[in-house]
């Protein structure tokens, strides 16, 4: 039995998988290493000993994710001197216009940190900055800060250095054909990594182009927790990718435990979709209530005192909100299992049928409404749902 490793760990939101993914496969720094060689002019990366790239202990706070990170800086000695090369890698899922702006932020904070813990502590590392994307739209953003501004050549040439200038090395992988991309100095986790990001969020299918990558998923099967991750990603974030569909092309692909891998990772998917969508509701649910009841508490204490009218609007908030919560946590936690009905019969749920879905879900439990949207046709699953008897 292939042992395709453990499962990925789901990011806190479903917002961030593109992210996710990237920071996942690019952590291992001969993976940066051979992607940062692609992205440098040649000149630069000639003069770069690659060999003994290196993560910087540094953390930045994402300014997408609001959230601190430690995988975002590398430095890279140069072959003439002793002298390193800090470079702060970006990952990017839609061009920003203003991306200098966060470059500037970013190296600005390099530059402090080797100022505090770098020796000799009189001199500063040059700091560049990477901006990998894979919006389908690809980047119109101008990378150069100049750009932005409308200078005349007499003002330009009069302050000289003293002007503030800035620019960012820029990977488009919407401009890079994919021959290009498999040609780039890295393993096939992080060629498979760039190309599913590439298409990700394409409108062109993204399993017809599995065929074409049939060695890449071969070779991958040789890297702990690869296809799991794969799997996770492309059920994230392709609506037009069912389980079945997906299951079917890797099981082409790899074989019958690779099928396997896409239903254990599509059953994680919906259990995470129905515990958030249960936690947000009984938390919007709480706060409505709360809400309400202490209005109601005040409107109450006009007659009957302020501080009795507070502590029954607090009370009666609390036991409402609750009660709320439980009712929204049920329909949050009921919309993935609707996408996913919806998708088998090609059509959207009746109103009858929503109801039918609920009341399943209630008497025999998430496995089973889970399996039975995987195990029927279209046919037979419009059948179970207007059975009435069916479990």
């Amino acid at each position: 039995m292939i042992n395709f490793g453990p499962h990925p760990a789901l990011p806190a939101t479903m917002a961030n998988v593109h992210d996710s993914l990237f920071r996942w496969a690019f952590d291992l720094p001969q993976r940066m290493a051979g992607l940062l060689a692609c992205v440098f002019p040649s000149d630069l990366a000639t003069v770069l000993d690659f060999r003994r790239i290196d993560k910087v202990p540094l953390e930045l706070l994402d300014k997408d994710l609001s959230e601190k990170r430690t995988d975002m800086v590398w430095k890279i000695p140069t072959h003439e001197s002793q002298s390193w090369l800090f470079v702060v890698v970006e990952h990017q899922s839609r061009a920003r216009r203003w991306m200098i702006l966060r470059v500037l932020d970013y190296e600005k904070c390099v530059l402090q940190w080797c100022r505090e813990h770098q020796a000799p502590k009189r001199m500063l590392p040059p700091v560049v900055a990477v901006v990998v994307s894979h919006d389908p739209r690809g980047w119109k953003s101008p990378t150069r800060l100049r750009e932005f501004q409308p200078l005349g050549r007499r003002l330009v040439a009069s302050m000289g250095t003293k002007l503030l200038d800035a620019d960012y090395y820029l990977q488009d992988l919407q401009t890079q054909e994919d021959a290009q991309i498999r040609g780039w100095p890295m393993d096939a986790v992080g060629t498979l990594t760039l190309l599913l990001l590439k298409y990700g969020k394409a409108k062109a299918s993204l399993t017809d182009r599995f065929e074409g990558w049939k060695d890449l998923w071969q070779q991958v099967q040789g890297w702990q927790g690869a296809l799991p991750r794969f799997v996770w990603y492309i059920l994230s974030v392709r609506e037009d990718v069912t389980t079945p569909r997906l299951k079917q092309a890797l099981t082409e692909t790899l074989g019958h435990e690779a099928g396997e891998v896409v239903m254990t990772e599509a059953e994680r998917l919906m259990a995470k979709g129905r515990e958030e969508g249960r936690l947000l509701g009984i938390q919007q649910g709480v706060e409505q209530g709360v809400q309400q009841g202490l209005e109601q508490g005040v409107k109450q204490g006009v007659k009957q005192g302020v501080k009795q009218g507070l502590e029954q609007g607090v009370k009666q908030g609390v036991k409402q909100g609750v009660k709320q919560g439980v009712k929204k946590g049920l329909d949050k936690g009921l919309a993935p299992l609707v996408r996913l009905y919806e998708r088998r019969l090609g059509r959207a749920l009746s109103s009858r049928e929503r109801t039918a879905l609920q009341e399943r879900l209630l008497k025999a439990g998430p496995e089973r409404v889970g399996d039975v949207v995987l195990d029927l046709s279209a046919q037979q699953l419009a059948d179970w749902l207007a059975d009435s008897n069916a479990l």
